[in-house]
């Protein structure tokens, strides 16, 4: 008898026995889809759409795009800053969409201190850029814009490193206190519609 048949039987004979008991049994699994217990600690539900949010965009773009600089020291003139045209965040962030990302988080200040909107903390900002497209620019109130109409999640990198501030490294708080946490303050009018999360 080769394998096929030896099965093929086996199949039949259990099917007799069943029916021919008279009865069927219904059984219901304590797990039917044979989930796994969850392993601890378990992510949050904001942690969760976090995850989901899976392909994002990190739009490095500031003073070293002009200072033709990898790193900035924090000593470049903001007269560097002088873009050909206002700097345009829906582009960058239609192209990204375009390319099945979701959301996008742009660096809004680097280590080198230069504040890519009209800050009150520093001189080192677009409000002295070097042409009126520089002055012109605002990527924090642009950017969160474009991203609310196209439907996408944004957030900002503001660098805690500040090589231009006079308070960075002064052994007091001066630097939180008087510059890091008022940009975060001033910052965070362009992203609060995203709490809800």
């Amino acid at each position: 008898m080769n394998m096929k048949r030896l099965v093929f039987s086996m199949m039949a004979l259990l099917a007799f026995v069943t029916v021919a008991s008279g009865q069927i049994f219904v059984e219901t699994l304590p797990n039917p889809d044979n989930e796994p217990a969850p392993v601890h600690p378990v992510p949050s539900q904001r942690q969760l759409l976090w995850q989901e949010t899976e392909f994002y965009a990190f739009f490095h773009f500031g003073m070293n795009t002009f200072a033709n600089a990898e790193w900035g020291n924090g000593s470049e003139f903001e007269s560097k800053f002088a873009p050909t045209k206002v700097p345009n965040p829906r582009q960058w962030l239609e192209t990204v969409k375009a390319a099945g990302m979701k959301g996008g988080i742009a660096v809004v200040k680097h280590h080198d201190g230069f504040c890519l909107w009209p800050t009150a903390t520093t001189t080192h900002s677009i409000v002295n850029a070097g042409n009126q497209n520089g002055r012109d620019t605002n990527i924090p109130k642009d950017f969160s814009e474009a991203a609310r109409d196209l439907g996408m999640k944004y957030g900002f990198y503001v660098s805690p490193w500040d090589l231009n501030s006079q308070y960075w490294g002064d052994g007091t708080s001066n630097y939180v206190n008087k510059v890091f946490l008022p940009q975060c303050l001033e910052l965070a009018k362009y992203g609060s519609d995203q709490f809800e999360m």
